[in-house]
């Protein structure tokens, strides 16, 4: 019984630390996003020398994502074996969660909206400005 609770808590830890891993990646990501868009609306209208912060903003907005959405598998897997081991450890704990999940449900609408999707959302429309804004230096 005791081997399972740490591994439990283990799976627990290594979840969390993803979590501040991916956090840690969106902070950077947006850091360096501001940085570059400043740069850019400093500079209007943009010029083919504004081509290098267009192409790294892409570059930054792709590399989050796929960053991201890799984390997020990892924080997964840790969080499913966690509750696995939950599971076996005492059953009785996942219809406690059920439960709280059912409540939870029917008083917030954002309930049904991961927020990985919001993070893939907002790293799509970083690539996808920088997109258009190099579209726009090319063919004005």
């Amino acid at each position: 019984m005791a081997a399972e609770l740490e591994y439990y808590k283990e799976q627990l830890a290594h979840g969390r630390h993803i979590e501040v891993q991916r956090s840690t990646v969106a902070g950077l990501a947006l850091t360096v996003s501001g940085a570059i868009i400043g740069k850019l609306l400093e500079n209007m209208p943009l010029g083919k020398e504004m081509l290098p912060y267009t192409i790294t903003l892409i570059v930054v907005g792709l590399l989050s994502w796929l960053l991201s959405a890799k984390l997020y598998e990892r924080f997964k897997l840790h969080n499913e074996i966690a509750m696995l081991a939950r599971n076996k450890l005492d059953a009785s704990l996942a219809a406690l969660r059920t439960q709280a999940e059912l409540t939870i449900k029917k008083e917030y609408f954002m309930y049904h909206i991961s927020l990985h999707y919001i993070w893939y959302t907002l790293f799509a429309l970083i690539a996808g400005v920088c997109v258009w804004a190099t579209w726009k230096i090319y063919y004005p």
